[in-house]
C-alpha cells in the first residue's frame, strides 16, 4: 500500500469519521494515534464527550454539508500528518471525505472509484457490457424524464429511485406507464432531480460485507434482509448469518467481487446489496464504500460471534489482511413498533444506499427492563439513540405508542432468533395497544 506518511515511531495517524467510544478504545489498544470528526448537532451530548475524550483531537462539522466535510478532512490531514482516513459515516459523508484524502495524497483507491460504485447510473453502466452482472436501467432528470423512461420498458415493472447516493427521494414500484401520474404526484413532480428507473428485480435480498486489501477482496459476512416489499420495500430485518445454501452463497460471493474489481477498488470496506432472483442469478443493487454505524451491521456481526468489522476496517489500513470468523450463532436487528412512514429499504431494488435501516434507535432491553427475561428471551440490551426513550433498562410506552426503534437478538440458530425477535415484537404491540 506504499508509504504511510503519518507513521511515527510505527505508530499510525488515523482520523475516523463517525466514530463509535468503543472502536476508539480499540485502536489505543492497537497502538493507534486517532482524531475523530462528527457531527455537530448529533444528539446525545455525553457520546461526543465521550468520542472527545479518546481521541487525539476532535472535529466538528455539519455531516450533511459535503464541503465543509471536505475541508475538515483535508485540514486535518495537513496540519496532523494523518496517514488515513476511515469513514463509519456511510453514504452521506463517503463523497465528501474521499475526495479530501484523494487531494491530500492519503486515498487508498482510484479518484473514480467511490463515484462509479456509489452514483447508481454509473453503476449500472458499469455493469451493462457484462450478462451476468447487467440490470436493465436509464438515467433520468426530474418527472417528466422519469414518464419518458417508464415508457422505454415497454409496460413492464420498474422501480424509481435517486441516482444520487443518499438521494431524498423514496424507492418506489411503477407496475407500468399508468402509475407514473401518481408517483409524480407524490414526489410533488419531482423537481429536476436524477432518477434511475430500473427493471424490478424480485427475490430475497441481501447484504455483503466485504473488505479489500491491495485487491484481495474477503467476504466478512452476509446478511440476509427482509422488507415491507412493494412498493417502497422499508427494509425491517437483518439476518446474521444468512441461510444460505453452498452454492447460492458462492455465486453471491463471486457477482460482488466482480463488480468490485470492474469498478478498480483496491482497499477497504464495501456493503453491496444483492437480489437473488429466479433462476439463482444474484444481481447487484446497490454499492456503498465504507462502514456505516447507521446500519448496525458491525453490532450484529459482532453479536453472532462473526468478525469485528469495525476493528478489521482499522487494521486493514496498514495493509493487515482481514481473516472471516465463522458464526457461533445467529443474531438479528429487527424494527419494532411499526415501520417509519417515510422510510426506505434496499430491497428488491428499493431505495436506501446498502440495505439498512432508515431511521429508528435501539430499545435497549436486559434483566432489569420491564418486560421480564422469560418474554423477551434472547434480547440483547443496547444502546438507545435518537426517536426511542428509555425507562430504567427498559423501554417506555411512548416508543410503542408514538414512534418506532430496533431491537437486536441472538438465538442458538435462524429459526430460534427470529422466533425471539417476534416475540419482543409481540410484546412491543401491547404494550402500544395498551397507552394508545
Amino acid at each position: 500500500m506504499g508509504g504511510v506518511p503519518g507513521a511515527v515511531s510505527g505508530v499510525q495517524r488515523v482520523l475516523v469519521v463517525e466514530p463509535s467510544p468503543e472502536l476508539l478504545r480499540r485502536a489505543a489498544r492497537a497502538g493507534f494515534l486517532v482524531w475523530s470528526l462528527a457531527d455537530r448537532g448529533r444528539r446525545g451530548g455525553a457520546h461526543l464527550r465521550e468520542v472527545a475524550g479518546r481521541s487525539r483531537g476532535l472535529l466538528l462539522v455539519d455531516t450533511g454539508d459535503a464541503p465543509a466535510v471536505r475541508g475538515a478532512v483535508a485540514c486535518a490531514v495537513r496540519e496532523h500528518g494523518i496517514a488515513h482516513v476511515l469513514n463509519l459515516g456511510g453514504v452521506r459523508t463517503a463523497g465528501p471525505v474521499f475526495a479530501a484524502a484523494q487531494d491530500a495524497g492519503v486515498a487508498v483507491n482510484p479518484a473514480h472509484t467511490v463515484e462509479v460504485l456509489t452514483d447508481r447510473g454509473a453503476l449500472r453502466a458499469l455493469l451493462s457490457p457484462h450478462p451476468r452482472l447487467r440490470v436493465r436501467a436509464r438515467r433520468a432528470y426530474g418527472g417528466a424524464g422519469v414518464e419518458r423512461a417508464v415508457a422505454g420498458f415497454g409496460g413492464q415493472a420498474v422501480v424509481v429511485r435517486s441516482a444520487r447516493p443518499g438521494g431524498p427521494r423514496r424507492a418506489e414500484l411503477l407496475r407500468g406507464q399508468r402509475e407514473v401520474g401518481r408517483w409524480r404526484l407524490g414526489q410533488g413532480g419531482g423537481g429536476q432531480e436524477p432518477f434511475v428507473v430500473e427493471e424490478y428485480l424480485p427475490g430475497p435480498q441481501y447484504a455483503v460485507e466485504t473488505l479489500s486489501v491491495d485487491g484481495m477482496h474477503q467476504v466478512l459476512g452476509i446478511i440476509a434482509l427482509e422488507t415491507t416489499g412493494p412498493p417502497h420495500f422499508v427494509t425491517t430485518t437483518h439476518l446474521y448469518p444468512a441461510p444460505l445454501a453452498g452454492r447460492d452463497e458462492a455465486a453471491i460471493r463471486s457477482a460482488v467481487c466482480a463488480v468490485l474489481d470492474l469498478a478498480g477498488f483496491e482497499n477497504g470496506a464495501v456493503r453491496t446489496t444483492v437480489v437473488h432472483g429466479p433462476g439463482g442469478t444474484p444481481r447487484v443493487l446497490a454499492c456503498r464504500p465504507g462502514l456505516d454505524r447507521a446500519d448496525h451491521a458491525a453490532r450484529l456481526v459482532r453479536l453472532a460471534g462473526g468478525a469485528d468489522l469495525e476493528e478489521a476496517a482499522l487494521r486493514a489500513l496498514t495493509g493487515e489482511v482481514p481473516a472471516a470468523v465463522p458464526a457461533g450463532r445467529s443474531a438479528v436487528v429487527g424494527l419494532v413498533c411499526g415501520p417509519p412512514g417515510d422510510g426506505a429499504g434496499d430491497g428488491a431494488g428499493g431505495g436506501s444506499d446498502g440495505g439498512g435501516f432508515d431511521g429508528g434507535g435501539f430499545a435497549g432491553f436486559g434483566a432489569g427492563g420491564g418486560f421480564g427475561a422469560g418474554v423477551l428471551a434472547g434480547v440483547r440490551e443496547l444502546p438507545c439513540v435518537a426517536g426511542v426513550e428509555v425507562a430504567g433498562r427498559g423501554v417506555s410506552p411512548g416508543c410503542a405508542a408514538h414512534g418506532h426503534g430496533l431491537v437486536a437478538v441472538v438465538g442458538a440458530g435462524a429459526r430460534q432468533a427470529l422466533g425471539h425477535l417476534a416475540a419482543a415484537r409481540a410484546r412491543l404491540a401491547g404494550v402500544g395497544r395498551e397507552v394508545t
